[in-house]
Parts: structure tokens; sequence; C-alpha cells
């Protein structure tokens, strides 16, 4: 296990990988032929993979979150896309808000679930981009929401965008969405230019439902928006896959106490 850690090492740079409790979970899944989520070992391990991790934000925690949070975290995206201060930014991750103003955002994230995506390093969390609903339907066990997300383009001062770390952190964060919400689905809702976030989530099984005409604002005026839908069943899917592939991965990989050769690998027990 230990040489699989430090295979997986290289995909998260700096992150102590723990595979034992994902790849326990699928194990007894296929042992008892039980329904047991995959997403239940990210909730027993904080939804955590070294130093990336996925926290619900909580205005009592302040060692995490001090007082001001919400605005350090607005002044952040007025940063915008070009590294240069704007609404860009904005305008992108509330598609369809006409008042992008802190009066208006800060208190509108103050009254949602927010789930903070982020990296720890040298013991300082910070936030690499953030998940928030912005519908909640149903109740008991059939509940859906409609969501959005958006990445900074840094973190600790190294780049987000594009980087394998903010595809695990967005595994992480819709895990979260889904085990502490109780989601059955999850949707959301892009302009039709926005083909990098349907290039980013299509990976995890997000799948376009439909064009609804003149659905949102953009620079005042009316434009089409598209519907994409995440079923649970099918996250979990790509959660499996993606764990599997990544733990065969390492076991394939020479490390000081793995044998390996063209017939056989042989790791040291847990």
């Amino acid at each position: 296990m230990e040489a699989q850690k430090r295979s997986l090492q290289k995909r998260f740079p700096g992150a102590e990988v723990r595979v034992e409790g994902a790849v326990q979970v699928l194990q007894e899944r296929v042992a008892a032929r039980e329904p047991a989520s995959i997403l239940h070992a990210f909730r027993d391990d904080q939804y955590r993979i070294g130093d990336l991790q996925a926290i619900g934000y909580l205005r009592t925690r302040t060692d995490l979150f001090p007082e001001g949070y919400l605005g350090a975290l607005y002044a952040k995206m007025k940063t915008g896309i070009s590294g240069k201060p704007g609404n860009s930014w904005l305008e992108s991750l509330f598609c369809g808000m006409s008042d992008l103003s802190y009066d208006v955002i800060v208190p509108y994230l103050a009254s949602r679930p927010l789930c903070i995506m982020g990296i720890w390093k040298d013991g300082v969390f910070d936030a690499a981009g953030f998940i928030f609903p912005t519908v909640n339907i149903g109740m008991g066990d059939q509940k859906a929401a409609f969501a959005g997300y958006g990445f900074f383009r840094y973190c600790h001062g190294e780049q987000i965008w594009g980087s394998e770390e903010a595809k695990t952190l967005a595994m992480l964060g819709i895990s979260f969405f889904f085990v502490e919400l109780g989601l059955q689905a999850l949707h959301g809702i892009r302009y039709i230019s926005n083909a990098g976030t349907k290039n980013f989530l299509s990976p995890f099984g997000f799948r376009d439902t439909g064009c609804i005409p003149r659905y949102m604002l953009r620079s005042g005026k009316l434009v089409d928006g598209v519907a994409s839908s995440l079923l649970r069943e099918n996250f979990e899917a790509y959660v499996e896959q993606k764990l599997v592939e990544e733990y065969e991965n390492a076991r394939s990989e020479p490390g000081d106490d793995v044998l390996v050769d063209n017939r056989r690998s042989v790791a040291p027990g847990r």
C-alpha cells in the first residue's frame, strides 16, 4: 500500500494520498454485492485526498473561516478571469443575475449551503473554488438541486485551471453535495458559449438535457441556456472507475516494496 501511495502522490503533488478507505469500500461491495455508496468513503475521510479537501462553510468554524470570510471570497471573485479587477468572473459564475454587487452576492452565498474546495499548504487552507446550490427540489430521500460552481485561476500562488488538482477537488466537492444534501441528481444551467464548463463536467457524468430559450441575462439581454444533469448512480460509477484506474496504475508502477514483472505484481499487505 505504501508504494501505491507514493505512486498516487505523483498525481497529487505534495499530498499524502490516502486510498485505503475507498479501496475497502470497493472490495466490500464486490464481496457482499451490496449497493453501499463509494461516496461514503470520501465522507469518512472528510472529503479529503492528501492536501486537497472539500469543506462545508460554517460561520462558526473561525479556525478555517475567520470573520469576513465571504467578503474576502467576494474580493477574490472580483479579480476576474483576466487577473484584473472586474466582474467577468462574477458574470460567468452567477450567470443571469443582474446585480453582482457585494451587498447582493455575499448575503446570497451566506443563505445557502456552501462547499469550499481548497488546498492545504504549510497548515493553511486556501480556497481554490466553491460549489453552491441555487435551487433545492424534493424532500426526504427524493431530493435534487440546481447548483453553480467556480474555480479561481490560482491557489497558493499556483495555477489551478487545467490542473489535475481541479479535477480531484471537483470530484470531492460533488461527492460532498450528493452525500451531505442527500441528492439523487445535480443539475446546472450554463451559457451556450461556455464550452469550458461542458468539457470539464462531462467526464463526471454530466449530460446536456436541453436548451432553454431566452433563459438567462447576459449584458442586459436574455440569452439561451443549456441545462445539464448528473445522476448520482452515474457519478458513483465515474468515481469507482477513477479509483480503480488510479489504484491499478499505482500497483503496476515499480516501487521499493513492490515487485513488478511481465507476469505479476506483488504488493505488501495492508
